[in-house]
């Protein structure tokens, strides 16, 4: 199962079956007094990972790194398009915005092997 000894969903490699999708694509930009706004679009094709995000037993996190901080932000619930406020300080001219998305267990739970999963 790709590496893991849990299943594992990524865009590239995946321990799911090939309808199942989980990706954050990046649509633009903006500035706010001391901010960068960077609006993002996320999609989650899977009815089991979206049910423990709904039941507050999962959480979308994501990851924002440039050359100079890396912050994260907890999301509440799944939404296909939100903004991320990150301090115009924190990004110099010539920096790479690194973007990651992460679907994070919130407690210990039994994850049980669904038919979303590869055999």
């Amino acid at each position: 199962m790709n590496g893991y000894p849990y299943p594992v969903l990524t865009e590239t490699d995946s321990a799911y079956k090939e309808n199942i999708r989980f990706s954050i694509t990046f649509s633009k930009y903006s500035c706010k007094q001391n901010k960068i706004v960077l609006s993002l679009a996320s999609t989650l094709s899977s009815e089991t990972l979206s049910n423990l995000i709904l039941n507050n037993k999962a959480e979308l996190v994501v990851k924002v790194v440039t050359d100079i901080r890396s912050q994260l932000f907890k999301l509440d619930g799944f939404r296909d398009k939100f903004d991320i406020e990150v301090n115009s300080e924190d990004i110099r001219p010539n920096d790479t915005i690194r973007i990651t998305a992460f679907v994070v267990a919130k407690e210990s739970f039994d994850f049980m092997v669904s038919d979303e999963m590869e055999d």
